[in-house]
């Protein structure tokens, strides 16, 4: 009874926990089955909740049960397979993710009965420390195969492989080999390589800004957001894509993934797009383009950006402001070309009584902004991520009691700690491989001689390395998620480019920015891919659509690596002057990509307005002059131009 009391308070129906459509009910009960992942999700969410407020135990428990439980969870839920047919299959693969299941806990209580002198034996394993580390390893590359891709399992083995083979091997590949008693123990007893930084990143922070997350959108802020958005914009000329791209930058900051916020905000903004005139493929490409960038729109941002924080040595405050300027570039350059495409299509605004009125509603639910608010304060004042997204849950809770109609109830809570468990899987699967990748690429030196070979490649030409960084940063996404791709060349080339004189954090941001625009590069685009199921589209054609609306996202990091003023870093005389001219460039570049200013833009002001906005990127006071006085004569030629008078109808 008290059984089927709990499940029917939580009220998560057991599809949304059980993936595989309830495969593990063919050994056990659906009742039980459910219970089970019910109850693990639940205490993997408090587990981490609870030490946000109070100081965590040993980094090395910590971490552990933090793997331990995300892998326990993830072989529950996720099936070998997709799709499995037959009953044996089933059968087989159901026993086989319990024993999977069971063998993580096993670890973890392996080494928790006594911790101490476990970290003890470093340098001093036994045969079962061996035989239990493998089990581990093994465990986390078959659940990376499994819920973030086999490019990422492929390339941690390559490089574990590599490690251990390293003497052996000619020319800039070879190195000096590690044993697998070493590699063991810097994966499984240490806190570096699989319990390094990602790792504790995850269990820090990244846990409590999805429930944080999980809560806005349980509480009715996602749906504010997008009311919000929709009053501010509604009235203007392509009122319903605007809509869309001011609410998807918020809602991004808010759950940090991609995926997520295109069929979260998508759901309501791409219907809405095509109706008001909007082709169906830039319809979803200007969601898919702006889901993409509300992973790197501060306060939030994404699980990479708190990694990045640690791996640059800069607090996470240096990093979301650092971040703001490009991020509002990427986000100015799709309004502009949302702007224009519905100049060009002659798309009005949406109807009067479809836009909610902006102060009421401030007036009625303008309160439940304050988290956001509050979370942006305390990082900025220097507070710690776990503090900030602590009392941002917190606050959260609180201020859902004000009213009846977003009082967060024991259903909605439970529900929230389920989400944040199955959202919460995926990454801290992916942070325990980059993991593993980042320990055999130090172990070995491969990083150092990858860097180096980038200086040769490129004969010392910073255009050139970055170039070839960020061509590799949007190949390793198409198979890999952005905080695997920022750890993999955080590691491998990263120092290179520091090397060539880049200012650090910039190149580690040029890093981060190229893995996220990934989602919508060609021809593995899965942010446009998910939008275009959303509007029904052909995926390729979408994706190429959503690779023109993103354009700028490719440019802007080249833009604050050459004027670093575009992070904050100058005098403020600079950066107010690169700002300036950093907005006139990227709409320039929009406006030539449409093909449309004022009116259609011909050929010739069209390759005029490209060498503008090249100009105006480009930083330097005599580039920036030349740039503006090619604008204001293409902007003259519109101006006054003669329009074409059209024809009386017959």
């Amino acid at each position: 009874m008290a059984v089927r009391y709990f499940i029917s308070r939580a009220s998560v129906s057991f599809d949304t926990l059980q993936p595989d459509g309830g495969q593990m009910s063919t050994l056990f009960s659906r009742t039980s089955a459910k219970f089970t992942i019910l109850t693990l999700s639940v205490f993997f969410s408090l587990y981490h909740l609870y030490f946000g407020y109070y100081p965590a135990p040993g980094a090395m428990n910590f971490r552990l049960t933090h793997v331990c439980l995300a892998l326990t969870l993830c072989y529950l839920l996720f099936p070998a397979r997709e799709s499995i047919v037959s009953t044996t299959a089933r059968r087989l693969d159901a026993a086989t993710r319990i024993i999977a299941a069971g063998l993580s806990m096993a670890i973890l209580f392996y080494v928790i009965r006594d911790s101490d002198a476990f970290q003890m034996q470093t340098g001093y394993l036994s045969a079962s420390d061996i035989v239990m580390g493998t089990i581990l390893i093994v465990l986390v590359l078959e659940a990376t195969r499994r819920v973030v891709g086999i490019a990422m399992a492929l390339l941690a083995i390559l490089l574990m492989v590599h490690a251990l083979t390293s003497g052996a091997l000619p020319g800039i590949l070879g190195g000096t080999s590690i044993s697998w008693k070493t590699f063991i123990d810097t994966n499984f007893v240490q806190t570096s390589g699989l319990l390094g930084i990602p790792v504790s990143v995850t269990a820090g922070y990244v846990v409590l800004f999805l429930f944080f997350g999980a809560l806005l959108l349980k509480t009715g802020v996602g749906q504010l957001l997008m009311d919000l958005a929709t009053a501010v914009t509604g009235r203007y000329s392509g009122g319903p894509a605007k809509a869309a791209v001011v609410a998807s930058a918020c809602t991004g900051t808010i759950s940090g993934s991609v995926i997520a916020n295109v069929v979260t905000t998508g759901a309501v903004t791409i219907p809405l797009m095509k109706r008001s005139g909007y082709k169906p493929e830039l319809a979803a490409a200007i969601e898919a383009s702006s889901s993409t960038g509300g992973v790197i729109m501060p306060p939030v941002m994404g699980a990479a950006a708190f990694i990045l924080a640690l791996f640059a040595g800069v607090p996470y405050r240096d990093v979301m402001l650092a971040a703001a300027i490009p991020s509002l570039l990427y986000f100015w350059s799709i309004f502009v070309t949302v702007h224009l495409e519905a100049k060009k299509g002659n798309i009005g605004a949406l109807p009067e009584s479809e836009i909610p009125r902006l102060w009421p509603l401030l007036r009625s639910r303008g309160y439940m902004l304050l988290p956001l608010v509050a979370i942006t304060t305390i990082l900025i004042i220097g507070y710690t991520p776990t503090v900030a997204a602590f009392y941002g849950c917190v606050s959260t809770i609180a201020l859902s009691y004000v009213q009846r109609e977003t009082r967060l109830t024991f259903q909605g809570f439970i529900e929230c700690l389920v989400e944040t468990a199955r959202t919460a899987v995926p990454v801290v699967i992916a942070c325990a491989t980059a993991g593993i990748i980042v320990g055999s690429v130090m172990m070995s030196g491969l990083g150092l001689r990858i860097s180096s070979l980038i200086l040769e490649l490129s004969h010392g030409s910073l255009l050139l390395s970055l170039l070839l960084t960020a061509v590799a940063a949007i190949i390793l996404g198409m198979g890999m998620t952005t905080t695997a791709v920022y750890v993999t060349l955080a590691a491998l080339i990263i120092p290179g480019l520091e090397r060539t004189g880049v200012e650090p954090l910039a190149a580690h941001l040029f890093v981060l920015y190229f893995g996220v625009i990934s989602y919508v590069t060609p021809p593995v685009a899965l942010g446009a891919f998910a939008a275009a199921g959303v509007a029904r589209t052909k995926p390729g054609r979408t994706a190429l659509t959503a690779f023109r609306v993103a354009a700028a996202g490719f440019i802007v990091p080249f833009m604050f690596v050459y004027g670093p003023e575009l992070l904050l870093i100058g005098s403020p005389g600079a950066i107010i002057l690169s700002v300036a001219t950093a907005i006139l460039g990227v709409t320039c570049l929009s406006a030539t990509l449409c093909g449309w200013l004022l009116l259609s833009l011909n050929w010739i002001e069209r390759v005029l307005l490209l060498g503008a906005a090249i100009l105006l990127m480009l930083s330097g006071w005599g580039t920036d002059l030349l740039g503006i006085v090619v604008l204001l004569s293409v902007f003259t030629f519109q101006k006054y131009r003669v329009r074409p008078t059209p024809e009386p109808s017959a």
